[in-house]
Parts: C-alpha cells; structure tokens; sequence
C-alpha cells in the first residue's frame, strides 16, 4: 500500500467508522496487512487506532484491547509527535445553557423524567454556569423514559451523532444549529444493591461486563426557574461526590469522568480496553500531560499492568 492510499484511507476513518464499522474494521486490517517498513510506522499506529475503535463500537473487546497494545508498543519506539490541542467537538457554554434549559423544560412538559447530570451538573452547581473546559451536555433519564426521550430529542434539533461507544443506555446527539452535543445516559434502580446504577451497558451482555456505575439513591423533583418548569437532583451534592470524589468543589480540567469516578463498580475488560483507547489518543496527539495522567490513572486501577511497565520509561 503506497503513501497516499494510506493518507487516504486515515482521512477518511471516521467517516468509514461511521457508516459501515464491520466494513471499516475489514479494511483497516487489510490495510495493515499491506503495508510495512519504517516509512509506515506512524501511519501503522493511527491504523491500529482505528482498528481498535472499530472493534470497541462491535463489542471484541479482546480484539479491541490487542490492537491498542500493539499500537501502544509501536508508538513507543517512535518520536513524540507535535502536541495537538485542537478540540473535536464545538461546545460554546453561554449558547449550551438555553439549549440545555429549554431540552429540559419540553421533556418535562412531555411527561418525560430528564436532568442534568455529570460535568453539566458539576458546572452548574460548583461554579453556576456549565464549565468552560467541557465538550457536551450530560443529561440521566430513568431507563423506563430512555427510549421515548431518545425519539422526541429530533424534533428540538439534536440530530443523533455516531461516536465509536454502543450501548443500551447510551446515545449521543449534535444540535443542527449550533453543533453542541448532547449525551444521554439510561440510569436504573438496582433492588438488590439498593442503588442507582448507570454507566454504559453493552449490547447483548450483562450489564455487569460493561462500566458500571453505582450510586446511593437521589432523590429527583420537577422545580420551577424563570426559564421553565424542568426535573433536578434535589441534593446533588453526594452524587458529585460519587461522580468525582470528595474534592470536586476543586477545579479539575484533566479529570477522567471514566475512569477516575469513585462511582466506577469494577475494572472490567471493557473498561481497561476504553483506558488504553484514551492512552493512545493521547500519544499520538502528543499530550504528554495527558499520557502521564492516564498512566497514573491506569496504574492505580491496576497497580500491577504489564503494558504499562513498556511503555516510554519518563512516565
């Protein structure tokens, strides 16, 4: 495979991940198949990269996992590139906060249970407004109303996004207007722990071999604001605690919701093939800030990780 195939073929990932991941993922592995040597190697590793996030939206996690690992190993032995700080997602938090209150107060009035929840949440509580440093809004439904929530949100503008995550609970949307994203999550009650739990499901598993998530029960209420009648935490303040430790009065922008949340249940295979996706990520965008954290993250996940102790030895 010569050069401009390859600069071809990884411009055009994501968009082939979108449409036809089964496609996709046959034809970054014949990709790899075809090409090699030095002139390659980098090219290779955003290939394994992809791979990786085509198996991880199929659920084979073992192929997921094994591909990051390699392409882990073989970013190892490469420079580090240029450091890109350029974000993929627009999230402008003065026009996110109407579109937030308005989604909330037309579910509401729809007889539909939704409310602000994660790093939405957290802005809106600690600071009064949503965080300047945040990518999407965060919005829990009970899991009974997932699904009727997941059908209304198109008539208010959010036109459903593809990310490389399936999950039961779980879909993502982009406003037409404006391209601010959306993330709404199914969260259940759990008689048998007495907890809330949420996280991402997988498609056809337990949810248990996913990332789970499990809280104390919170109470919801519909509450009256200028801007509209709309459901809330009635105490939020322990479930922030839950979703981001004692200290998240603290301002954090390197914080990792997915794998540094108190609230995470268990280290899953899952998890820990999500945990080596956002290591690579990282790598090969040249965040060396961002790559020590994960590193220190993932090790106290798993304090004795194999493939953390070969990767560049300065972290």
């Amino acid at each position: 495979m010569d050069a401009v195939e390859l600069r071809d073929l990884l411009r055009g990932a994501p968009e082939l991940l979108a449409r036809q991941p089964v496609q996709a993922v046959e034809t970054f592995a014949s990709a790899l198949a075809r090409s090699s040597g030095p002139a390659h190697a980098p090219a290779r590793v955003w290939l394994r990269y992809f791979l990786a996030l085509g198996n991880l939206s199929l659920w084979r996690i073992a192929e997921a996992r094994t591909e990051t690992i390699t392409a882990l190993e073989e970013a190892a032995l490469l420079p580090w590139p240029e450091e890109n700080r350029r974000s993929p997602v627009t999230f402008d938090p003065e026009r996110a906060l109407p579109l937030l209150r308005r989604t909330l107060v037309e579910l509401a009035a729809r007889g539909l249970v939704a409310f602000a929840s994660g790093g939405t949440l957290l802005g809106l509580v600690r600071e009064g407004r949503l965080l300047a440093h945040d990518k999407d809004l965060d919005v829990v439904t009970p899991i009974e109303f997932f699904d009727r929530v997941v059908e209304f949100l198109p008539g208010l503008g959010w036109a459903a996004a593809w990310i490389p995550l399936k999950a039961v609970n779980f879909r993502s949307f982009v406003h037409e207007e404006s391209s601010i994203t959306l993330d709404i999550i199914g969260a259940d009650y759990d008689p048998g722990t007495d907890r809330i739990v949420g996280g991402w499901w997988p498609v056809g598993l337990p949810r248990a071999e996913g990332r789970l998530l499990r809280f104390r029960k919170f109470e919801v209420a519909l509450a009256d604001a200028p801007w509209g009648r709309h459901w809330r935490i009635v105490h939020p303040e322990p479930v922030l605690e839950e979703l981001y430790g004692p200290g998240w009065r603290i301002p954090d922008p390197g914080f990792d919701a997915a794998l540094e949340t108190p609230a995470l249940v268990e280290y899953t295979p899952f998890t820990r093939a999500w945990g080596y996706l956002r290591l690579l990520e990282a790598r090969l965008n040249g965040r060396t800030d961002r790559f020590a954290r994960l590193v220190r993250i993932l090790g106290r996940l798993d304090p004795a990780d194999p493939v953390l102790n070969r990767l560049d030895p300065h972290f």
